[in-house]
């Protein structure tokens, strides 16, 4: 019989969390918002790692006063991207191209 998990994930360390969202948006178009733009932190906030993946991703890091506003402003271009794609996800050779939820 197969062990049973309680759900919960062990803690990462920092470093591992960036990795892991740097690995996801490594197929995303350049002209596209970081799948990371999907990941929250509590109370609807720019996640404290966004900046972090930006910067492995080389894309442009904004000043610490400015994060929530471009953060949000990805959110409206993902939200925009899939209804023009009619909620597709959407995978090439390279990786995830975008992310568009139903």
């Amino acid at each position: 019989m197969p062990a049973r998990v309680d759900g919960r994930l062990p803690a990462l360390h920092r470093d591992d969390k960036v990795s892991i969202l740097v690995e996801a948006d490594r197929g995303t178009c350049s002209d596209r918002p970081l799948l990371s733009a999907l990941v929250a932190a509590r109370g609807n906030r720019v996640h404290p790692l966004y900046a972090d993946v930006l910067d492995h991703r080389d894309r442009p890091v904004p000043a610490p006063e400015e994060a929530q506003a471009s953060w949000e402003e990805d959110l409206r271009r993902h939200r925009r991207d899939r209804r023009l794609q009619g909620g597709q996800f959407v995978i090439t050779n390279s990786g995830a191209s975008r992310l568009v939820l139903p």
